[in-house]
């Protein structure tokens, strides 16, 4: 199988404004997922990177970011703020309804390396995988595989011990 990241630089659906999903960028993801299938790969399918909420690197262009229109002041924000929670759900119907039939989408992984966002607390960002995930679980008719991962050293018990998380992978 691969991974595939939807980064804001490739597949990533949601950075020119909340609610828009940028149908060229969903349209090349589409081809992805055929070409792999037709070469018997499965996928783990990516959903955000740590750099989204980080200031120094892609929260100034995030949809999320209260300057460009967004709910949130602070990248953490992203994890607590109702309405970011509220907008990230309708992504996440968006991409079940759009990729949870591809008989090769292995997993969904919510965010690569989560540890280094700006302001990590660990029952915050627990808390929101719970949400997330036990969202994500009730609209999937397919039950595709849960993940996230972490970056250096082992991530966070207390995420990987949620039992909505199935596996989590830590890149040193």
């Amino acid at each position: 199988y691969i991974r595939v990241w939807m980064a804001p630089w490739c597949f990533g659906i949601e950075w020119q404004e909340l609610g828009r999903y940028q149908q060229d960028r969903a349209e090349e993801l589409d081809y992805v997922f055929r070409r792999a299938r037709g070469l018997g790969i499965n996928i783990m399918l990516c959903l955000d990177y740590h750099g989204f909420l980080i200031a120094k690197q892609s929260w100034g262009a995030s949809p999320y970011n209260a300057r460009r229109g967004g709910p949130c002041e602070h990248p953490i924000d992203f994890m607590t703020n109702e309405q970011a929670k509220t907008q990230y759900k309708k992504r996440l119907r968006y991409l079940v309804a759009r990729y949870g039939t591809y008989d090769n989408l292995l997993a969904w992984e919510f965010w690569n390396e989560v540890t280094y966002i700006d302001g990590y607390e660990s029952d915050v960002v627990a808390a929101w995988h719970q949400e997330m995930a036990r969202y994500l679980r009730s609209i999937d008719p397919y039950a595709h595989i849960i993940t996230t991962s972490f970056g250096g050293g082992l991530g966070d018990e207390k995420v990987w011990s949620l039992p909505e998380i199935e596996y989590t992978q830590s890149h040193t």
